[in-house]
C-alpha cells in the first residue's frame, strides 16, 4: 500500500461484544462502550434543557438540565474508567 492511501473501515464484532474498527492488520481501535455512549446522550438532553430552560424562563426545566448534565458526566466518566481497566488488562505485563 502506498503511503497516503486511504484505509477502510471495517467493523468487526468484538468478543465482548463491543465493535471494532480494523484500520490495519497490525492496528486495531475499539468504540465507545455503553457507559460512554449513555453518559453522552444524557449531557446531550441536559444541554437541551438547560437551553430550552433558559429560553423560555423556566428555571425549574433549566436546573434539570444542569443534573442531566451532571448526570451524563458520571455516566461518562464510570465508562471512562471500565475502558481504561480494560485497556490496562490487555498489555502484557
Amino acid at each position: 500500500m502506498q503511503a497516503g492511501t486511504p484505509v477502510a473501515l471495517v467493523p468487526e464484532p468484538a468478543q465482548d461484544g463491543r465493535q471494532i474498527i480494523h484500520e490495519s492488520d497490525s492496528h486495531w481501535r475499539s468504540t465507545m462502550n455503553k457507559d460512554q455512549v449513555k453518559g453522552t446522550a444524557e449531557k446531550v438532553k441536559g444541554k437541551v434543557n438547560e437551553a430550552v430552560g433558559r429560553a423560555t424562563g423556566d428555571r425549574k426545566q433549566e436546573v434539570k438540565g444542569d443534573v442531566q448534565q451532571a448526570a451524563g458526566e458520571a455516566r461518562k466518566n464510570a465508562g471512562d474508567v471500565k475502558e481504561a481497566i480494560k485497556d490496562a488488562s490487555r498489555k502484557p505485563v
